[in-house]
């Protein structure tokens, strides 16, 4: 019986536990060094948004001041360049090996101290000049009506997402309020720690949603009773001490995801002359430490399931080889599709050995004849198409079925040669030799890298998910902050 022959591939129990063992101590090293190359891409963020914030409400304020218009316009240029090269310092690829890690790391905040620094230079006349017109029209422009108690409730009311807060702005309100001096300083303070907490990216949406409705509170305060603030002041320290709790939980599960992440992505790029360009998420793409735990939890199984097909078609490589035919060579017939295909080539013969494994580990194996042919149609991941026996001529078809009864003599020896290395083969659903089974792959004609990056963009998105959500204000705000 020699047709297609599917069977069900299964790491022997040893096996596992090492490869599980191997992940874990992968984890474990990579961990360390992750947490360092977070802690210096969570300090260039902070970086790019003292940039945005630095003398903003000056800026602001001056905005539609013709005499300061060249000064406003190069500061603002100037912040636009230097957030600009803080970015790029953190737009590369993780590497993978901790060793190249830290080095990453290093790198990093090397250019993050020479760029914050090289800023700071560059604005200081640029500050000195707004500061000192500032000042003197300051002192000959009278307080707005605008900030009375009235128009001050009216404001707070079009607040109603964390891009229209202006904390600067607010803190200058309560600055001008009726409450002692005292409860003014605590109340700035407060403001101030709020801002804090709310530009903290690893802080939960609905925390963040808390402290904003309590900086309204603050802010009404200033024009309300002693009592008022003070109600306004407890309900703060219970809201910021739940969301310190939160923050510190969601940082040391953003590690074991960074380490996760790494771990996957070693994995998935072992092998590929290309390696896959892509990124973790960040810290403010999670709205919740809930979210957060689930793409651990689904990051970890996919993982797991990598490391296992990349074992097993390592396998298939060495026992291919024992049979005559090349390595495994990775192909899409169609975008997002389930499993993996393979073609080992026979060059002297033009055919080839056809496996897919499925996502539960299902193996079919057939014996197929290979060529290329020219994309038609739309772009698409694919890198090769799939003929059957009804568009194939009588003289191919009794071609390929006498490699079937080739392949019926030869399959035993690839059972066996897989089943040395762990990979065990059970549940044989074997078919007779038959033209009707005929089947001849081409590859889609393409530089090999570029058919690469197609098929690993397919496993990344069918398998690492990318599980997009709706951005909430947490994701929209830090989005906006950093110019993204």
């Amino acid at each position: 019986m020699s047709g297609p022959k599917v069977s069900h591939a299964e790491l022997e129990r040893r096996r596992q536990e090492e490869l599980e063992r191997q992940r874990q101590e992968r984890l474990r090293r990579i961990r360390v060094e992750t947490e360092r190359l977070t802690r210096e891409i969570t300090k260039t963020k902070e970086d790019i948004c003292r940039i945005e914030d630095d003398r903003a409400l000056l800026i602001r304020q001056l905005g539609s001041e013709a005499e300061m218009a060249v000064t406003v316009e190069a500061w603002k240029a100037l912040k636009k360049l230097y957030k600009g090269k803080l970015l790029d310092a953190m737009d590369s690829s993780v590497p993978t090996e901790p060793e190249e890690i830290a080095q990453y790391a290093q790198r990093m905040r090397l250019l993050r101290e020479e760029l914050s620094a090289a800023y700071a230079a560059e604005a200081k006349p640029l500050e000195e000049r707004i500061e000192g017109y500032f000042a003197a029209v300051e002192r000959h422009r009278e307080l707005s009506a605008a900030f009375d108690a009235l128009h001050v409730d009216e404001a707070i009311k079009t607040r109603t997402r964390i891009e229209d807060f202006d904390f600067g702005m607010m803190a200058q309100s309560v600055s001008r309020g009726d409450m002692e001096a005292d409860m003014k300083e605590k109340a700035l303070q407060i403001l101030a720690e709020i801002s804090g907490l709310v530009n903290t990216e690893a802080i939960e949406e609905s925390d963040m949603e808390l402290l904003l409705a309590v900086a309204n509170n603050i802010n009404k305060a200033a024009f309300e009773t002693s009592r008022f603030f003070e109600a306004a002041a407890q309900e703060y320290y219970a809201a910021k001490n739940r969301a310190i709790r939160n923050i510190a939980l969601f940082e040391d599960l953003y590690q074991d995801y960074y380490a996760e992440y790494v771990v996957y992505l070693e994995t998935l790029n072992q092998g590929r002359v290309k390696p896959i360009p892509v990124t973790p998420k960040e810290k403010y793409q999670f709205a919740s430490v809930r979210e957060l735990e689930e793409e651990i939890a689904a990051l970890a199984e996919i993982s797991r399931h990598a490391r296992e097909m990349a074992f097993i078609r390592d396998q298939i490589d060495k026992a291919m080889a024992e049979v005559g035919y090349g390595v495994s060579d990775e192909i899409v017939f169609y975008d997002n599709q389930a499993g993996s295909h393979y073609l080992c080539d026979n060059q002297a013969d033009g055919t080839a050995i056809h496996i897919h494994i499925s996502d539960t580990k299902q193996m079919m194996m057939e014996i197929v004849g290979t060529g290329e042919t020219e994309r038609t149609g739309p772009v698409s991941a694919a890198t090769a198409v799939r003929l059957g026996a009804a568009e194939l001529s009588s003289l191919d078809r009794e071609a390929m079925y006498r490699a079937q009864t080739s392949f019926c003599d030869m399959h035993p020896a690839i059972v066996e040669a897989l089943r040395k290395e762990g990979v065990l083969l059970d549940g044989f659903r074997r078919k007779p030799p038959s033209e009707d089974n005929s089947v001849r792959i081409l590859h889609i004609r393409g530089e090999a890298a570029e058919r690469e990056v197609a098929v690993s963009a397919v496993q990344y998105n069918a398998q690492a998910g990318e599980r997009r959500r709706a951005v909430g204000q947490k994701a929209a705000y830090q989005e906006m902050r950093l110019g993204r």
